[in-house]
C-alpha cells in the first residue's frame, strides 16, 4: 500500500494520469456548445466528473502552508470566505433556473398551508420531517411568499451547515485545509445538486454534524463546547428523515451510555435537546408524537430496497453501486488496523453507524446518490481518525503520510465537489422530477419578471401554465378551488386557500397511509370544489374511480391550452 501511494505522489505519474482526463474533461465542455439539450446534461455531469477525477489524481500530492502565523492565517480565512460566498451565490443562482413540478410545488404548498394558519396535524395530513416543514413556514415569514425565499432559506442553512462542519473538522483534525475541504465537498455534494428547500439534504447535513459532533463529543468528553454542538446536532437530527435519524441517533446514544465519562452528560444533553425540540414544536401545535404517528402510518411500506433507483436505467444502477463501491475501499485498510494498538474501536464504532447510515439512505432514498454519499464519506474519515490514518493537506505533514487509504479519501472528497457541481450545473437533479412537468432544456431567454416565480429563469410550459391560471382567476376573489399534480404552487402564486381536510400531494403510502386513499380521493371528488385545475393530461396517483366521478360532477372548461379547468356542475 504504501509504495502504490508513493508511486502516486510523483509529479511524473500524477501528470500522466491526470492530463488525459483532464483534456477529456475539457473536450466534452467544448462539445456542449454544438451539442442537443438532452446531450448537454449528460456532457456537463461527465465533463465535471472526469475534471474532478484528474484533480484527484493531483490531490494525492496535494500540500498547503497550514495557517500558523497572522498572514497565512488571513490567507485561509479569505479563502474560506471566498468560499462561502461563491456557494451561497451558486445555490442562489442556480436555484433560480429551472422549476421541477411535483417536488417543489408541495414545497411551495406546505409553507403557505402554514402560512394561513393551517397546523399539522388538525389541517392536512404529513409524513414529512420537522426541520423541512417549519423551514417552509420561515422561509416565507422572513422573505416574503415567493420561489426566491424558498431557495434563499436553504442558502442560509447550507452556509450555516459548512460553518459548523468546518469547525468540527478544524476541532477533530487540526488541520484547517482539511477541513475546508471536507466542509466544501458537504456542500457541493448534498445542497448544490438541487439548490432549494427539500428534506434529503437536509438530513443529510443533519446526519453528518451528528456524526462529527458525536466523534468530538468521545474524545473530548470534558469540554463543553463539544457537548452543545452534539446537543444541538441531536435536535437537528431528530427533526430530520427517520431513516437516517433513527439508525444513527440510537446506536450512538446506547455507546455513549456505557460509558461512564459520557453518560452523565449525554443524558442531560439529550434530554435538553429534545425538551428544545418539543417546546418549539408545540409553539407551532404540533409534537414529536405527531410526526411519529406521521410516520407509521406510511411505514406499512417498509424498508424497501431499491427503492432509490425506481425508474432508473440498468446503466444508471450499476454506475451508482460501482460508485458505492468505490467509496467503501478504504474499508479494506481501516477495519484491519481497528484491532491494532492505538486505535479507538469505540470512534471506529461511530464511524461504522455513520457508513451503514449512509448506505442505507443510498439504496433506499429517491435522491441523487452524492447526497447520500457524503454521509458516507464523513464515517469513513471518522473511521480513519479512530485509526490513525486521517489525511491532512498541511505542508508540514510527512510526505508519504498517511498513506493511501487517507490520500484516497482527500481524492474523493475533490472527485465529490466536482461531481456535484456538474450535476448542479447540469439541473440533472431537478430535470429528474419530471422532465417536461415544467423542466425544460430550452428557457425563455427572460426570467418572471413579477409575480410568485419572480426572478426564475424557466421554459415555455412553466410561463404559459401561469399565464393560463391567472386568465382563469382574474378579477375574481378567492375561490373554493382545488389544483392537482404539480400544480399545487398555484395557491400561493395567486393567494387561493389551500384546501383544509386534504393532503398537500395525493401520492398513497408516501404522503399519507394506504388505508386513508378512498376517503381522501372521494373527499377531494365529492362536489365542494367549485373549480378543479390540472396541468392537462396530468392524473398522476389519481384513480379511475376519482376521474369517473369528476366527469359526473364537473364539466370542463375549454380555452386553456396548458391546464384542464373543470367547473362543478349546477345543482
Amino acid at each position: 500500500m504504501r509504495s502504490v501511494s508513493r508511486w502516486l505522489i510523483w509529479p511524473a505519474t500524477q501528470r500522466a494520469i491526470a492530463a488525459p482526463l483532464l483534456l477529456v474533461a475539457l473536450g466534452l465542455g467544448l462539445l456542449c456548445a454544438v451539442a442537443s439539450d438532452d446531450a448537454i446534461m449528460t456532457l456537463t455531469i461527465w465533463a465535471a466528473t472526469l475534471a474532478g477525477a484528474g484533480l484527484c489524481v493531483l490531490a494525492f500530492g496535494l500540500r498547503l502552508p497550514a495557517p500558523a502565523n497572522r498572514n497565512s492565517g488571513i490567507t485561509y480565512a479569505a479563502v474560506v470566505t471566498a468560499t462561502l460566498l461563491s456557494l451561497g451565490l451558486a445555490i442562489h443562482v442556480l436555484g433560480m433556473r429551472q422549476f421541477g413540478g411535483y417536488d417543489m410545488s408541495l414545497v411551495v404548498d406546505f409553507g403557505w398551508r402554514q402560512l394561513q394558519g393551517q397546523r399539522f396535524p388538525a389541517d392536512f395530513p404529513n409524513t414529512t420531517p420537522p426541520s423541512f416543514l417549519l423551514g417552509t413556514l420561515w422561509a416565507f415569514q422572513l422573505g416574503g411568499v415567493s420561489w426566491q425565499s424558498l431557495v434563499d432559506v436553504f442558502a442560509l442553512f447550507s452556509l450555516a451547515s459548512m460553518v459548523w462542519v468546518l469547525w468540527l473538522w478544524r476541532a477533530l483534525l487540526g488541520r484547517p485545509w482539511m477541513a475546508a475541504l471536507l466542509a466544501t465537498s458537504l456542500i457541493a455534494m448534498a445542497m448544490l445538486p438541487l439548490s432549494s428547500w427539500w428534506y434529503n439534504p437536509i438530513t443529510s447535513a443533519a446526519g453528518v454534524i451528528f456524526a462529527l459532533s458525536s466523534a468530538l463529543t468521545w474524545l473530548r468528553p470534558g469540554q463543553r463546547r463539544a457537548w452543545v454542538s452534539w446537543a444541538g446536532s441531536v435536535a437537528l437530527l431528530a427533526s430530520a428523515k427517520p431513516n437516517v435519524a433513527g439508525v444513527m441517533l440510537l446506536p450512538v446514544a446506547l455507546l455513549f451510555l456505557i460509558s461512564r465519562a459520557h453518560r452523565g452528560p449525554a443524558v442531560l444533553a439529550g434530554l435538553i435537546a429534545l425538551a428544545g425540540l418539543e417546546g418549539l414544536l408545540r409553539a407551532y401545535g404540533m409534537s414529536l408524537a405527531d410526526f411519529v404517528a406521521g410516520y407509521r402510518g406510511v411505514a406499512e411500506r417498509g424498508v424497501v430496497i431499491g427503492a432509490g433507483f425506481v425508474n432508473a436505467s440498468a446503466l444508471v444502477v450499476v454506475t451508482a453501486l460501482a460508485g458505492l463501491a468505490l467509496a467503501l475501499l478504504p474499508l479494506g485498510v481501516l477495519v484491519p488496523r481497528t484491532l491494532r494498538p492505538g486505535s479507538d474501536p469505540r470512534l471506529a464504532f461511530i464511524g461504522a453507524v455513520t457508513i451503514a447510515t449512509g448506505a442505507l439512505a443510498f439504496v433506499t432514498s429517491g435522491e441523487v446518490k452524492l447526497v447520500d454519499m457524503v454521509i458516507i464519506h464523513a464515517g469513513l474519515m471518522i473511521w480513519a481518525l479512530a485509526v490513525g490514518v486521517a489525511p491532512s493537506l498541511d505542508a508540514q505533514a510527512p510526505v508519504d503520510g498517511p498513506g493511501l487509504a487517507g490520500r484516497y479519501l482527500v481524492a474523493t472528497a475533490v472527485l465529490g465537489i466536482f461531481m456535484g457541481a456538474g450535476v448542479a450545473l447540469s439541473r440533472q437533479r431537478v430535470s429528474s422530477i419530471g422532465p417536461r412537468t415544467f423542466f425544460e432544456h430550452s428557457t425563455r431567454p427572460e426570467p418572471f419578471a413579477d409575480g410568485f416565480f419572480k426572478g426564475l429563469t424557466a421554459g415555455p410550459r412553466l410561463h404559459g401554465t401561469y399565464a393560463d391560471v391567472a386568465r382563469l382567476l382574474e378579477g375574481q376573489p378567492r375561490r373554493a378551488i382545488f389544483f392537482g399534480p404539480r400544480m399545487q404552487w398555484a395557491y400561493a402564486a395567486f393567494r387561493q386557500g389551500s384546501p383544509v381536510g386534504e393532503p398537500v400531494w395525493f401520492q398513497p403510502g408516501f404522503s399519507f397511509a394506504v388505508s386513508r386513499q378512498d376517503g381522501y380521493f372521494a373527499e377531494a371528488s365529492n362536489g365542494r370544489f367549485e373549480l378543479m385545475v390540472f396541468l392537462k393530461g396530468d392524473y398522476t396517483f389519481f384513480p379511475p374511480a376519482f376521474m369517473a366521478r369528476l366527469d359526473r360532477r364537473y364539466e370542463r372548461v375549454p380555452g386553456f391550452e396548458f391546464i384542464e379547468v373543470y367547473r362543478r356542475r349546477p345543482g
